[in-house]
């Protein structure tokens, strides 16, 4: 446990702040840099082994959060120092300063995650993996709806930032595939939303529950195909 909440080595608006922790008797270099700019010199001096840091925290606008885009937006380092200074007048009026010792928190891992932190049932429910999310087939835009009772879902990723992307093509040919095959009424095709770049990169189907490895269009022509042969078993 800390004895000490308030750890002031690396607090301040300058670009770069580092500081040493001993940890275990280990000494533990550690620095944050603020701006994007400053990070990318700092990374230079990494590669160059210019700097030895063992953790590095990056906060891509000056004085971290409260210059973020959740805040009023205040070109006045003054207003940024009168925030800071708030939120640690704040948060030293807590009665509760260290997550661990918040009854309600320690409530929920007795009574709901397995009874501490690190059990199976925490780790399963607290922790992600990575996904890529550049394409979010949550956001989708109709194109056709069918009106059978059960229908196969097809989505398309169709990039934002640049036209005729592939999948914008494979979109309109899947589209004409299924109207010129009487398939319209047992299909709804979706538009998704995908910010990736680059003519190949930005494409993304999914046909049912499936999202293909191969997105040509003869891949999805028979996924569609075999999704409604799924369906009549």
């Amino acid at each position: 446990k800390l004895p000490q909440i308030e750890y002031k080595e690396v607090r301040g608006m300058e670009k770069l702040k580092e500081a040493t922790l001993k940890i275990a008797g280990m000494d533990v270099k550690v620095a944050v840099v603020h701006t994007l700019a400053e990070a990318g010199k700092l990374a230079e001096r990494v590669i160059a082994g210019q700097a030895d840091y063992h953790f590095i925290e990056v906060m891509a606008c000056p004085g971290g959060c409260i210059s973020g885009g959740g805040q009023p937006i205040a070109e006045d380092a003054c207003a940024r120092g009168l925030r800071s200074k708030g939120i640690y007048q704040a948060d030293r009026s807590m009665q509760l300063q260290k997550s661990q010792d918040n009854y309600l928190v320690d409530s929920c891992y007795k009574e709901h995650l397995g009874g501490k932190p690190g059990s199976h049932k925490a780790h399963k429910t607290l922790h992600t993996k990575y996904k890529n999310r550049s394409q979010i087939f949550d956001a989708k835009t109709p194109v056709l709806k069918g009106t059978a009772a059960v229908r196969v879902p097809v989505s398309i990723t169709v990039c934002t930032n640049e036209d005729k992307c592939a999948g914008e093509e494979l979109l309109l040919k899947v589209v004409d595939f299924v109207k010129s095959h009487g398939y319209a009424d047992k299909v709804d095709i979706d538009a998704a939303f995908s910010s990736k770049k680059g003519r190949q990169g930005s494409l993304c189907v999914s046909v049912g529950e499936e999202v293909l490895d191969n997105t040509s269009f003869d891949s999805v022509k028979k996924a569609i195909e075999n999704s409604f042969k799924e369906a009549s078993h």
